[in-house]
């Protein structure tokens, strides 16, 4: 069971949209952001997904400060900052953190992954966050670990609603949550 309330994919983790995220994430693209939030932006348009648009923030997944030192920038911020401008709702990039470094959920299965996140994150100021409803974003939605783990962190905090998103639903992984 997941510690956020629903989950919104903009899309399938298919050669476009993976391609475009490759760029952004690992070469600087900064470009994609906008048409991969557009994509988001879309799912969540849909007229049965209304209650999930009254929010307050959105939190991008935090990647550690090491990571974005080296890549410098993090891709669910530029998403979201993108995300902001389509929706009006305006990003928290500085009320979730991530703890620890530790490796890359690229290439780990479910176990591994849960593994590789339990308590990596933390609400850096829990009075912010405390009866705030949110839309937690990060790029590609794989197992769910990652989010998961954010939204454990937000719930604890007193966040009364999580909505994940995630541009990409990552298919191939075949022990997948969803």
């Amino acid at each position: 069971m997941f510690a956020f309330d629903a989950a919104v994919c903009g899309a399938v983790y298919d050669s476009a949209v993976r391609r475009a995220i490759v760029h952004l994430k690992f070469r600087r693209w900064q470009r994609a952001a906008q048409p991969l939030a557009a994509l988001l932006w879309d799912a969540l348009s849909l007229p049965e997904r209304a209650a999930w648009r009254a929010v307050d923030a959105i939190v991008p997944v935090p990647i550690h400060p090491a990571r974005r030192a080296v890549r410098g920038f993090n891709q669910a911020e530029q998403i979201a900052q993108c995300l902001s401008r389509l929706s009006g709702v305006p990003v928290q990039a500085g009320w979730l953190r991530r703890r620890f470094y530790r490796r890359p959920q690229v290439g780990l299965g479910q176990a591994e992954r849960l593994k590789n996140v339990r308590d990596a994150f933390e609400v850096v100021c829990p009075d912010s966050v405390r009866g705030r409803a949110v839309w937690l974003l990060d790029d590609v939605f794989t197992t769910g670990s990652t989010l998961d783990a954010c939204a454990r962190a937000l719930k604890e905090a007193g966040a009364s609603l999580v909505v994940a998103l995630a541009v990409a639903r990552d298919l191939r992984e075949d022990d997948a949550a969803l």
